[in-house]
């Protein structure tokens, strides 16, 4: 099984990781068949939009999804395919409103157990689209947010992360015991089971300890939920290029700093900053460096807080 080599920080350029980004797109492209990109217009999908594009000149066919035609996601993957002059299809969720419950019942018969998840209702409808279109191969941007820390709580941790640093760099011996203690309880008492992935980690700052948790625990299995149940139902292969595993060494090799950027910038600068920056000649500054948006966040409110709650 694979566990992250342990290594120290190293001084990691834009330059490297936008090559190490292109060497993952471009595996995921190996096919014999036409392929897919699920394009929100967020960073990470407008990167492998590019990548394929004009770094690979790889064809596809990217897919968007969103509420309605004033829905901000579609909005905005509108805007990246205009630059990139792709075409685009769109999928829309007023149109399948009244089955979007019965999709999920469905989605949860094929699963066999409980899933409560309406983001896996927007991803079958995405992939039926996509299966509808005569493709079998999808790529999708899952990940990049949990290895270059891309949502807001990230930056919250970092925060504390700098905070903890400051109480154990005190002169004073009792706060830096009592913080100590704490740590060394808390890892062997709760993360002995884990030990062989946190080892490489266990010198690291907070964030970066906290995190890997994060990622090992839950979100190893959370983040390819949608691809692997909503797209096995519409028998699609779902590649994630920024999970290829050279790309989450090179990843957990670069400082959280150079990760979150400016902690005080309501742009989404202190988001994903170096993968960014490595992409920022490429792609317009609105469309790298606006606020992040959750998948289906605008559609989700229809469903739950509809206009007539009568037709609920």
């Amino acid at each position: 099984y694979w566990t992250l080599p342990k290594r120290k920080f190293l001084d990691v350029s834009p330059q490297d990781l936008k090559k190490k980004v292109i060497e993952a797109v471009a595996l995921t492209t190996v096919s014999d068949v036409p392929i897919a990109l699920l394009l929100s217009g967020g960073a990470d999908s407008s990167i492998i939009a590019h990548v394929l594009k004009n770094e690979l000149q790889k064809p596809f066919q990217a897919f968007a999804f969103g509420r309605n035609e004033q829905d901000e996601e579609i909005v905005r993957a509108r805007k990246v395919a205009a630059f990139l002059n792709l075409d685009l299809h769109v999928s829309s969720l007023e149109k399948i409103q009244d089955k979007a419950l019965t999709m999920m019942a469905s989605l949860i018969r094929q699963y066999g157990e409980p899933l409560y998840l309406l983001p896996m209702v927007y991803g079958l409808l995405l992939f039926q689209g996509i299966r509808k279109a005569g493709l079998k191969v999808v790529l999708t941007g899952a990940g990049a947010d949990e290895l270059f820390f891309g949502y807001l709580g990230h930056r919250k941790t970092y925060l504390i992360s700098l905070w903890l640093s400051v109480i154990h760099s005190s002169p004073f011996s009792i706060k830096k015991y009592l913080l100590r203690g704490a740590e060394k309880n808390i890892r062997e008492e709760f993360f002995h089971v884990w030990e062989p992935f946190f080892e490489p980690l266990l010198d690291r700052p907070y964030i970066e300890f906290s995190n890997f948790f994060a990622l090992i625990v839950e979100n190893a299995h959370s983040i390819t939920m949608l691809s692997d149940i909503a797209g096995s139902f519409e028998s699609l292969e779902v590649r994630c290029p920024f999970l290829d595993y050279q790309l989450v060494e090179m990843a957990f090799r670069i400082s959280a700093k150079e990760k979150i950027g400016s902690l005080f910038s309501s742009t989404g600068a202190y988001q994903k900053a170096i993968l960014k920056k490595a992409f920022e000649k490429d792609l317009p500054e609105d469309i790298l460096y606006q606020p992040k948006v959750g998948f289906g966040h605008f559609a989700q409110e229809k469903i739950f807080f509809p206009e007539n709650p009568k037709n609920a």
